[in-house]
């Protein structure tokens, strides 16, 4: 069988292959903290187990909307309201089966062959294997500890070439942790809008944000700049519940009507290359906001298991309380 050209780029995931090494140590009797795969230790909250059951007991079990229940993308709408003060339509959101789906999908509708896409490093692994995937080019913009592991805006102008169509934003960032502030992000924002580039917001950690740092969205980007900025979050039944095998994305674009956009676009990327969710779902999201019932004592948990870890010498502190 021949296999692509394409395919035969990709490189292995250094993620899984960590995790293989790590339950290979385990195999032989050490003990090891993996710190590979966002997979915490506890199991499932009990009330998004019942409504799964429920979900499947009820027959719900049938192919659904390509972008999304309908009531799950309302409440979507409902979290960014009550979350950001964003006003936001069903749709302008599009449920994936996971962060990379989304991410897929968006760079496969606004990369072509040849264009530079800025990634602040460190990253995640999946960003580059995807942009190279559509034929982009990675361009990094390092941030080491001095930073704060933070790109500043000088940085990222420096890199800007006529090339150049997307910067990636990670906040809070897979690996380091840093969380970049209202104010950071509004420097960065000035320079990527300015230069007319397309902004893919990655915020899945966003209910994960520890005091001192306070999540600053970009969110109110997205308001005056919808045609630029795209959001990727997880949505309540994903890794912020415990929900591993069972995760969904929730992405925000910009699909005005009589317009072919990106979110247009992604739908039908969606349609193609397979589908939204389905039974795991949980009709309604079970209604998110349930789903975000337990959320502090998840952020107490995490806490405890992380006392004893320090960053940059200054010792994590209370979780700041969830609004």
């Amino acid at each position: 069988m021949q296999i692509s050209d394409r395919i035969k780029s990709i490189k292995p995931s250094l993620t899984l292959a960590m995790n293989a090494k790590a339950l290979e140590l385990k195999e032989q009797g050490v003990m090891v903290t993996s710190l590979a795969v966002g997979e915490p230790d506890f199991p499932t909250p009990k009330h998004i187990c019942e409504a799964a059951k429920a979900a499947i007991d009820s027959n719900f079990c049938r192919y659904t909307a390509v972008p999304g229940i309908r009531e799950l993308r309302k409440a979507v709408c409902g979290y960014y309201s009550n979350q950001y003060d964003l006003t936001i339509r069903p749709e302008n959101v599009i449920i994936s089966n996971g962060g990379k789906q989304a991410l897929y999908n968006y760079i496969m509708c606004t990369v072509n062959p040849g264009d530079e896409v800025i990634i602040p490093a460190p990253y995640w692994v999946s960003y580059p294997a995807i942009v190279e995937l559509a034929g982009g080019v990675p361009v990094y913009v390092e941030a080491g500890p001095e930073d704060g592991f933070k790109v500043t805006p000088d940085k990222i102008r420096k890199a800007i070439t006529p090339k150049t169509k997307l910067f990636i934003l990670n906040s809070p960032c897979n690996p380091t942790g840093a969380v970049y502030s209202a104010s950071e992000l509004e420097g960065i924002m000035d320079v990527v809008i300015g230069a007319g580039l397309n902004v893919f917001s990655d915020e899945v950690y966003d209910q994960l944000v520890f005091a001192p740092a306070e999540m600053a969205s970009a969110s109110p980007y997205f308001a005056k700049y919808p045609e630029q900025v795209s959001m990727v979050r997880m949505g309540t039944v994903c890794l912020q519940m415990v929900f591993e095998k069972g995760r969904r994305h929730l992405s925000v674009y910009e699909t005005p009507y009589g317009n072919m956009s990106v979110g247009v676009r992604t739908e039908q990327m969606t349609n193609t290359l397979g589908e939204s969710g389905g039974v795991i779902d949980i009709k309604y999201a079970l209604e998110i906001d349930h789903a975000f019932t337990g959320r502090n004592e998840f952020h107490i948990e995490v806490q405890e298991m992380s006392s004893s870890v320090t960053l940059g010498g200054v010792a994590k502190q209370t979780p700041a309380p969830v609004q």
